[in-house]
């Protein structure tokens, strides 16, 4: 389910966020200057999480934490998952 809430900036603009909030899925929400692009963005959204086309994910993926990222977050390949459950460790 979709909720729009209008909001006051300190320097006295409106804006609008728009929440969804569906079962099984983490909570979603973006802001906009317009409510009709808020009202917009959460039917599209909504619609789309229901369908199956779109997967909200809690996770960020790699790219959106930066360049370094890659060399402190541990990389986890399919080979080394099985390797890992059958018991033989890989580094």
């Amino acid at each position: 389910m979709a909720t729009i809430y209008k909001r006051l900036t300190e320097d006295g603009r409106v804006r609008y966020t728009a929440y969804i909030r569906l079962k099984g899925h983490p909570k979603q929400s973006q802001t906009f200057d317009r409510k009709a692009d808020a009202i917009r963005w959460a039917k599209q959204h909504e619609t789309a999480v229901q369908t199956g086309r779109y997967l909200l994910s809690p996770e960020l993926p790699p790219e959106a934490l930066g360049a370094g990222a890659s060399c402190r977050l541990p990389c986890v390949t399919a080979v080394s998952l099985r390797a890992q459950i059958r018991g033989k460790q890989e580094v």
